[in-house]
């Protein structure tokens, strides 16, 4: 048999001795290979409802084989629902992933895009089937909040873009209900954001759900969704264009030591040639002549600058630069590791800065004890989650996020040499423009960054995690509206109001003392719904009078992740590792690690067998979008205190902006899109009947064409 290298290929695995459960499973992917997709989703779901069937207890082999074929079947679903090439062979399974990367043409983007949908889509209605009591609730009156179609289009008629007049509401379970209708503001956002064919989940951190409503409108309908959300930790596109990560260090040091050379302009496109060839996009050579420009503090294009200036300026300036962005990763560590309460630690602050080698060592030590002692504690009956449990997980991350930072400072010694030059001890670590990975001193670099990320992304870089038109303000280019918004000082002004003096738990719980984070905005970032063609974001800025900030494209994510991968599946396979394990290894206690439904999914996944982390990549890449709007957030570059909820535009004068650049030049499009619009269409209840009416009852499934599974295993 030959295969093609670009397929990726999963043998079936053997699930003990039971022949019934190898037929099935096969007939899964079958079918799922011929796209009936509707008889492979009954036989995957019978097979999970045989679980609580008679003789199929916990802890016997019997079970652990029906959950492994239970959690294949469900697999082959999801894959193949996802987009993902699915043939069987000789008994073996073959799957291919979507690429969309490879598509070549406008019919091929359009087929690469509907395959994204309806691969979320499969997820929205996973989601909205839990929902019943939600639509029940909110139905009644939404309508009211949904804008009219043809009142829309005769307002516009009327009085031209000046018809909508869209502003910001806080949309919090604390927020209350809306006086037009009395609905609760956050059952009104949790129900229209299943508008859009993406499913939506509850970030952990910060999270502010924003309506767009239109004051031109009865009733003042929904034009539109935001919400400002903890940013995820790793995204590396958009590290780079903040100036988070080894990368842009090394990109940012080879163009200042290119700025001080006898030849600038030489040794400067020389680095660009370095910087090309990594092929990083946010570390592009334009972009990184802005941030240069920006830590030599000089307003002129970085080459012409280097052109005109005499040597010795160019070099007090570089000199001055590689001074701060040392000592600002220098201070970032310095407070990470005085930001850890020593209590019950054994060791005062003193020596660990002294001796932060061996105070590492040391704290190790403690660590692996206090987790032994957490994993005993939570063997015993009624004891996870209790007080006790918690201090020995807080006492085991102590120490261990305690040793990590130590072990850190230490390899930072160059940098931290008073007697040392900044620029020099820089340059010598880099070689054509990238950082000795055998040099010492790349993981201090490394952990001072990812201490200043982890400080930002907490409090001060929120991710716009929703943003869109309702329906029919999508014809208005709503979308363009809501973008806008995020990027107003009044929406920075909503994120401070609501964070402003708020504790963190968990980081005070690390230090040992009550900690408050900062809650003024220095950056946003998002991430389109494609990876491919145009994105609400394109084009998306303030005019210069608003203060000019922008949405920037600056990479697309990896397409890692699990979004194809369907709830039931989730549980099958922590079902399956809890069987296996003998007790639940992994649940939501803080100290555990992140994600706990992508650790599920990985673990269960190489425990069927099955390379779990080619499963995981989805290849549904997504473009990145960054936007500044206070001081920047790379090292050596803070330049003042970010004010940008005082100094920012009002949602007002964005909206303004919009109608000028995005409404009035289309409105005869706009009309002619809210004349067409048939409200009812958007209800759930109209879209969504079969998952709500499962939702609700449950129904029995459908009887397989194959004797039952136990007379079956009988003969096996």
């Amino acid at each position: 048999m030959t295969l093609d290298l670009q397929r990726r290929v999963f043998a079936l695995p053997i699930i003990g001795p039971h022949i019934a459960l190898r037929r099935q499973v096969l007939r899964t992917a079958s079918l799922a290979a011929s796209g009936e997709l509707t008889g492979a989703d009954i036989i995957a779901r019978s097979l999970a409802a045989q679980l609580d069937g008679e003789g199929v207890e916990p802890g016997t082999p019997l079970r652990r084989s029906l959950l492994s074929a239970a959690a294949l079947s469900r697999l082959y679903v999801d894959l193949s629902t996802a987009g993902w090439t699915i043939s069987v062979e000789d008994a073996q399974v073959f799957c291919e992933a979507p690429s969309v990367a490879r598509v070549r043409s406008d019919a091929a983007l359009q087929d690469a895009k509907q395959v994204m949908r309806d691969t979320m889509l499969a997820r929205v209605r996973e989601q909205v089937a839990t929902e019943a009591r939600l639509v029940d609730e909110v139905e009644p009156a939404i309508m009211r909040l949904i804008a009219d179609g043809p009142s829309l289009a005769g307002a516009l008629e009327q009085r031209g873009a000046e018809a909508v007049k869209p502003y910001m509401q806080l949309a919090r379970r604390v927020d209350g209900a809306d006086p037009h209708t009395g609905l609760d503001l956050h059952a009104v956002y949790r129900y229209l954001r299943y508008w859009w064919a993406f499913p939506y989940n509850d970030t952990p951190g910060r999270s502010l759900p924003i309506l767009i409503r239109d004051a031109g409108q009865p009733d003042h309908p929904v034009c539109g969704l935001l919400c400002l959300s903890s940013p995820l930790l790793r995204l590396t596109d958009r590290d780079d264009a903040l100036g988070l990560t080894p990368a842009w260090i090394e990109a940012v040091v080879a163009t200042l030591g290119a700025v001080v050379g006898s030849d600038p302009r030489t040794a400067l496109r020389a680095v660009d040639a370095a910087l090309e060839s990594q092929g990083r996009a946010a570390l592009n050579p334009a972009r990184v002549h802005q941030d240069v420009a920006r830590l030599l503090r000089i307003d002129a294009p970085l080459e012409r600058w280097a052109r005109r200036a005499s040597a010795e300026d160019r070099a007090a300036a570089a000199a001055a630069a590689a001074s701060r962005v040392s000592a600002d990763l220098v201070h970032e560590l310095r407070e990470a590791i005085k930001g850890v309460s020593l209590d019950g630690l054994g060791v005062a602050l003193d020596r660990a800065m002294a001796d932060p080698e061996g105070v590492s060592e040391e704290l190790k030590v403690i660590g692996r004890e206090a987790m032994g002692a957490w994993s005993d504690g939570r063997r015993e009956p009624g004891r996870r989650g209790d007080e006790l449990d918690l201090q020995r997980l807080f006492l085991k991350k102590r120490a261990h996020q305690l040793a990590d930072l130590l072990t850190g400072w230490a390899k930072l010694a160059p940098l931290r040499d008073p007697a040392g030059e900044p620029l020099s001890t820089l340059l010598s670590l880099c070689g054509r423009g990238r950082l000795s990975l055998g040099s010492a001193v790349h993981r201090g670099i490394t952990d001072a960054l990812l201490c200043r990320k982890v400080r930002l992304a907490s409090a001060q870089v929120t991710d716009v995690s929703l943003c869109g038109a309702v329906p029919p303000y999508n014809g208005l280019l709503g979308g363009k509206l809501a973008a806008m918004l995020a990027l107003s000082g009044e929406a920075a002004a909503l994120y401070r109001d609501a964070y402003d003096g708020k504790r963190s738990d968990i980081q005070s719980r690390m230090s040992g003392r009550d900690i408050v984070r900062p809650a003024e905005l220095v950056a946003l970032t998002t991430t389109s719904f494609y990876g491919v063609g145009s994105s609400q974001y394109n084009r998306v800025v303030l005019p210069d009078a608003l203060g000019g900030q922008r949405w920037e494209e600056v990479g697309a994510t990896r397409g890692h992740g699990t979004l194809h991968l369907s709830a039931e599946l989730c549980r099958l396979l922590q079902e399956l590792l809890v069987e296996v394990g003998g007790r639940q290894l992994i649940t939501s206690t803080f100290g555990e690690g992140p994600s706990e439904r992508l650790r599920k999914l990985r673990d269960g996944l190489t425990l069927l067998g099955l390379p779990a982390d080619r499963l995981l990549q989805h290849g549904f890449n997504r473009l990145v979008y960054v936007a500044a709007v206070g001081p920047g957030t790379m090292p050596g570059a803070q330049t003042g205190v970010a004010q940008h909820h005082i100094t920012g535009p009002s949602g007002d004068q964005v909206a303004e902006a919009w109608r000028a650049r995005w409404l009035g030049p289309r409105l005869e499009q706009a009309i002619a899109s809210a004349r067409e619009f048939d409200q009812a269409g958007l209800l759930l209840s109209q879209r969504f009947p079969e998952e709500l009416s499962r939702g609700r009852t449950s129904p029995p499934l459908p009887a397989l064409d194959s004797p039952p599974l136990a007379d079956d295993l009988g003969r096996s």
